[in-house]
């Protein structure tokens, strides 16, 4: 039976931010092992075995591949949208695979730390001007609030520059356009909204995981904070205007006739939005 790995804590990153370039060594090496049903060796075994990437850099890098959905957090094989990425954008440069990368890190359901989710709903605020001070007074509330052990002041500075650096670094999420540089930190951003099936295959994902024997939910939920539009930083009319795309190409239904206004959803499968995603051609809708 495959190993359950613990759910990933603040210093998951070993104080490194997220590199694309690392991602995409280990990737392929992690879908080989997913097609070889004999391998009896851990991951990290095969990583050092095959990419230049240093003894500390390995399981830090792999847990972000868990993090941000790339890896299979029990075994370390490539999951469904790693196995996709390999084939398709194999260097993680598009911005469909990093917008999934950063659902995964993000959603509150996800195979991200907990924390993540609090940063990205509540620090990062379009307008916002932020450093790793101040984000890692912040961190510590959002610690408090889930319960969480109070670490030290060094894990929390660590962990502040460590998730600025994922979003502000050319190898990392920089191309979403979340964080720009300005004098003594980062100017928050309203990025542009995510391509339209990621959107599709998300919102099939964060329902999947919230309302599972649902077919309708009030539209609020969406919409309230934390929520899966605060993911996209979505306000009302731009939900609003993405729901229309999903409903004039069928994916779902909004009823506003009165409050409470409702979605209905009409997919069966998640995974056909995230086939859907690789087969639009690059530059159509990234």
């Amino acid at each position: 039976m495959a190993k359950k790995e613990k759910p990933l804590g603040l210093t998951f990153h070993r104080t490194f931010a997220l590199n694309r370039v690392a991602l995409a060594q280990i990737l392929p090496i992690a879908v080989r092992v997913r097609c070889d049903s004999n391998h009896d060796l851990p991951l990290d075994d095969f990583l050092r075995k095959h990419t230049s990437l240093g003894v500390e850099y390995i399981p830090a890098m792999r847990r972000y591949g868990v993090a941000t959905g790339l890896l299979d957090g029990r075994d370390g094989v490539a999951t469904n949208l790693g196995t996709l990425a390999v084939k398709h954008d194999r260097q993680l440069s598009l911005k469909k695979t990093q917008w999934l990368m950063h659902y995964h890190l993000s959603a509150p359901q996800g195979p991200g730390p907990l924390f993540w989710h609090g940063l990205v709903t509540r620090v990062l605020q379009p307008g916002r001007i932020l450093n790793s001070r101040n984000v890692a007074q912040e961190l510590a509330l959002i610690l408090r609030e889930q319960n969480q052990k109070e670490p030290k002041p060094r894990a929390l500075q660590s962990t502040a520059t460590v998730f600025l650096g994922t979003y502000a670094k050319s190898d990392g999420l920089s191309a979403l356009r979340v964080l720009e540089p300005t004098d003594g930190g980062y100017r928050v951003l309203r990025p542009k909204a995510p391509p339209f099936w990621v959107l599709a295959y998300t919102l099939a994902d964060y329902w999947q995981y919230h309302w599972p024997d649902q077919v309708t939910v009030n539209l609020a939920e969406l919409n309230k904070p934390g929520g899966w539009a605060s993911l996209f930083w979505l306000d009302e009319d731009a939900l609003w205007q993405q729901l229309q795309r999903l409903q004039q190409a069928g994916v779902l239904e909004v009823y506003r006739v009165a409050p409470p206004y409702q979605v209905v959803r009409l997919w069966r499968d998640k995974n056909a939005f995230l086939n859907q995603i690789y087969e639009q051609r690059s530059g159509e809708d990234d």
